[in-house]
């Protein structure tokens, strides 16, 4: 389907120094082992709560006094008036211990916290206590509009709270819209969307369109479960003449890990050349032709095998990070974590992230700003400020990974 380029998308033009623009949050993106998940759902005007999720494979686990092993988490969450402000709406702290549980993958639980009417700004650090591992979350969150997504609880078909809005294609969930809604309109994406363009670009950006493929109304007294079984964009709305809506993006059933021979091969066009990416798509064998394509890169296995799980790593990563309306490899943002590896400093103000890598390994240091845009499905939407200045530091992270080695590896 070809992709509809229709200029809706305005980019916020506010340039505020606000009061976490001082605040490096470059560990949201770095390679750390503890990596956090966090939904927030607002149930009343002044009150909400933040589910958390941790990946118990990348939570250190030590034998406490009783020789069993466990997990030490902190958390600490500041919730301030607004980004621009000092004023604290609420605050607190907890420590969370867990042994392993072998059934489940993941640490998860809920802090109940209070709100403001309006727009609240969000701080969560979260510290692996055994390895000494800090991560910091921000997120602006607002409560000024009935029915915007932060309004919308959803649940799986055995009553346990999702964070993600990413749905495997075949699965169901249970929605539950803010109170005194039981009818809702759902307007169906099944756009394929196009890839980054490089940081030098000139070529205006793909941007999204509001008319939908097709739409339905739903009835949630009468429904048991909401099904997904194509991939795409949902976006449920009780009120259609506003902009307000819960989307759920229906994904790959691997989803964030790239497993698909398509998958493999599309994520390399930032690496290859049209000729060879073409041929990629046309071999009769597509994963020994990937196989082919890193071992020449690499000159022997244990090297080609460490740039596979490092690359394909790095995408699944910004799959994680960047998903918006597309899969966050895609994104602006994902291309560039993927080829230059997690930035250095990430600064942030309420409309823009600035990512700084530093001189490393014959890679020049540079910068990169991403600016938020307006978009009723996602708040995760950013793009990049393209400039002829950016050529040169592209092309050489891109050489050093066709040399056979990895960019942004220290």
């Amino acid at each position: 389907m070809n992709h509809k380029l229709i200029l809706f998308l305005l980019i916020i033009s506010s340039c505020s120094i606000t009061r976490y623009s001082s605040t490096d949050f470059a560990s949201q993106y770095q390679n750390l082992y503890i990596k956090p998940a966090y939904r927030c759902y607002i149930y009343s005007t002044d009150s909400a709560s933040v589910l958390y999720q941790f990946d118990q494979n990348g939570v250190l686990f030590k034998r406490d006094a009783n020789n069993k092993f466990q997990s030490e988490i902190s958390i600490t969450y500041l919730i301030y008036k607004d980004a621009r402000s000092n004023e604290l709406l609420d605050s607190g702290s907890t420590i969370i211990q867990s042994g392993y549980d072998s059934l489940s993958n993941v640490i998860q639980g809920k802090i109940n916290l209070k709100m403001g009417g309006g727009i609240s700004y969000l701080v969560i650090k979260s510290r692996d206590i055994n390895r000494q591992q800090e991560h910091i979350f921000e997120s602006v969150i607002d409560n000024r509009i009935k029915g915007n997504c932060y309004q919308y609880n959803i649940t799986d078909n055995f009553g346990q709270e999702l964070i993600s809005h990413n749905i495997p294609i075949g699965s169901s969930i249970n929605l539950i819209p803010p109170q005194g809604t039981n009818n809702l309109t759902v307007r169906c994406y099944f756009d394929e969307f196009p890839f980054a363009l490089p940081p030098f670009s000139n070529f205006p950006p793909a941007l999204f369109d509001l008319h939908s493929d097709s739409s339905y109304q739903l009835n949630l007294a009468d429904m048991e479960g909401i099904s997904f079984n194509r991939k795409g964009i949902y976006y449920f709305q009780d009120d259609t003449m506003s902009t307000s809506g819960f989307t759920v993006i229906c994904t790959d059933e691997d989803f964030p890990v790239f497993t698909s021979t398509n998958q493999l091969i599309e994520s390399l066009r930032y690496l290859t050349t049209r000729k060879e990416y073409e041929n990629l798509r046309r071999s009769t064998d597509q994963k020994r032709a990937i196989d082919d394509f890193w071992l020449e890169k690499a000159g022997n296995n244990e090297r080609g095998r460490k740039l596979i799980r490092v690359y394909y790593g790095r995408a699944s990563d910004a799959n994680l990070h960047f998903t918006s309306f597309m899969e966050g490899w895609k994104t602006d943002r994902g291309m560039i974590y993927i080829i230059f590896g997690p930035p250095s400093t990430v600064y942030k103000t309420v409309d823009t992230e600035t990512w700084t890598y530093r001189y490393n390994q014959g890679l020049p240091a540079c910068q990169f700003v991403f600016r938020k845009m307006l978009n009723p499905f996602t708040a995760n939407d950013y793009l990049m400020q393209r400039s002829e200045l950016l050529q040169r530091p592209w092309f050489i992270a891109v050489d050093t990974w066709r040399a056979g080695r990895i960019a942004g590896d220290e």
